[in-house]
């Protein structure tokens, strides 16, 4: 395992599952995304109020942004996510929300966290980045050319989210984009079968020539049977993989984070952990992995959780 949380456990049932709270769809969009979100985010649920409010509302609104963009690829009724998007900038340029919107409500509670009183300009940039960022990576024909590329996917998605995101303090900013972008190393990591089969391809243009493959082997299943997908996700993991955890130490080794960000470090870590074995125990193969990564999933969910004793 690349990381290693080393913390002790104890074990706490979880009241529910973190999906009611946070509009989790079941085959409503892409994934069907009520396990994937108690996967990422069931340890909220954990938290005391106000706390556990503050960060449901955030990843509400993340959730929310996604199934709007997720229907439209989707060829749902309507453009609802460009649609939103000219609310916001009107919010964002203006400080107005016309009365018939009908993103009004979650623009008003945006509005209220954000821009009355001291206006949090570092969230409204985050978000502003995210929300352009779903606008420029939501489509079938993505192709990133480089790892620049790539690495501007994982900084504009997760990287801008993870800073959208409460109770951080201004020197913790960069640290906490840092670690997103792991974060997201490891989504697509584990989401490498679903993207595949939904036309997607993560991997850099560069590394598949370096290693002999083609974008439609991986989006058809016939990597796996060749040598070069051994190389590339052997280089994948054990050489690309070392740089961003590197990056990110800052976070993994911050001392004076609040206890949420603690609790959110502690759980991931674990994740990660999983990820990695259950891919390496599926020998590699993306298409034998979701079977067995979800079934640990609901087994950790059921019988124990990681929290920091």
């Amino acid at each position: 395992m690349h990381l290693d949380s080393k913390i002790q456990v104890w074990q706490r049932p979880l009241p529910t599952s973190i999906a009611p709270f946070v509009g989790s769809s079941e085959f409503q969009a892409l994934p069907s995304d009520a396990l994937k979100d108690d996967d990422n985010a069931a340890w909220i649920l954990t938290l005391d109020r106000p706390w556990r409010q503050h960060w449901l509302e955030r990843v509400r609104w993340i959730r929310w942004v996604d199934r709007l963009a997720e229907n439209d690829l989707l060829g749902g009724p309507g453009s609802r996510f460009t649609a939103f998007c000219q609310s916001w900038q009107r919010l964002r340029d203006q400080q107005v929300i016309h009365p018939q919107d009908c993103w009004g409500t979650w623009l008003s509670a945006i509005q209220q966290c954000w821009f009355e009183g001291k206006v949090d300009l570092r969230r409204i940039q985050a978000w502003d980045g995210y929300i352009q960022a779903i606008a420029r990576y939501h489509c079938h024909d993505l192709c990133l050319a480089d790892f620049t590329a790539l690495e501007s996917l994982y900084d504009e998605l997760a990287g801008n989210f993870f800073q959208v995101f409460p109770l951080l303090q201004p020197h913790q900013f960069e640290a906490a984009r840092r670690f997103g972008i792991l974060d997201q190393f490891y989504n697509h990591l584990r989401d490498l079968a679903e993207d595949t089969q939904q036309g997607f391809c993560y991997f850099p243009q560069t590394l598949l020539d370096e290693f002999g493959l083609q974008r439609s082997q991986f989006l058809d299943g016939t990597a796996i049977a060749t040598p070069h997908y051994r190389r590339l996700m052997d280089f994948w993991l054990d050489e690309y993989l070392p740089t961003l955890i590197q990056k990110a130490e800052p976070f993994l080794q911050a001392d004076d984070l609040h206890p949420s960000w603690q609790l959110l470090r502690y759980w991931s870590l674990h994740r990660y952990s999983r990820i990695e074995q259950v891919l390496y125990e599926s020998h590699l193969d993306y298409r034998q992995f979701p079977h067995r990564y979800w079934s640990a999933v609901r087994h950790d969910l059921r019988n124990w959780r990681w929290f920091p004793r």
